[in-house]
């Protein structure tokens, strides 16, 4: 088994690329995805900034359970986790079972944080201009979310933090993959050529 780890800019693509990778080869991909490791809403840890949560702060992250679900599948067993049915603040979580299989992807906004970062056999990073970003965040998000796709929100949460903690993880990155202009296909092809899959 290897274990990727795809980060990006909130809205780069990362979720719909992986999901698409585990639906064309769903013998060789399982997916993790970063966001049903936050912590839970009522936390009292959780940052905030001008009283609205900061989800893109890394200690927004429980960093321990990823790691302890990860070594898990490299173990060969099965990990049951909680999975958001949909990405804005009407979704709700759900149980999957993760499987052991060939190819494990970390994927999300700070899965190559110094956090995760020794647990990637690759790293791979999705480059994508800030503009198209945030228009893909809102359309991801919708309506309901109105405080995490706000201008306030990019301005004061989300640009600062991308800054911070996102953008320097693409010069850690082993590949950078620059998905403007590309099809979800394309990336896949991309992310499929670069992933020496075990046989």
């Amino acid at each position: 088994m290897i274990v990727i780890g795809i980060g990006g800019g909130s809205g780069s693509g990362k979720t719909t690329v992986c999901q698409a990778l585990a639906a064309s080869y769903p013998d060789q991909f399982e997916v993790l995805g970063l966001d049903n490791y936050q912590k839970a809403m009522n936390d009292p840890t959780i940052p905030r900034v001008d009283g609205m949560i900061n989800w893109d702060h890394p200690s927004v992250v429980l960093w321990e359970d990823l790691r302890r679900d990860v070594l898990a599948l490299k173990r060969g067993s099965k990990v049951r986790t909680m999975t958001w049915t949909h990405r804005s603040v009407a979704g709700v979580k759900e149980p999957r079972t993760l499987l052991p299989k060939p190819v494990v992807i970390v994927e999300g906004y700070l899965a190559l944080y110094t956090e995760a970062a020794n647990i990637y056999d690759k790293k791979i990073y999705l480059q994508l201009d800030e503009d198209i970003r945030n228009v893909r965040r809102r359309q991801a998000r919708g309506d309901d979310d109105v405080e995490s796709i706000g201008e306030v929100y990019r301005a004061k949460i989300l640009k600062p933090m991308h800054d911070l903690y996102v953008e320097p993880t693409k010069h850690t990155a082993d590949i950078i993959i620059d998905v403007q202009g590309k099809s979800v296909d394309d990336v896949v092809r991309a992310i499929w050529d670069a992933v020496k899959v075990p046989s």
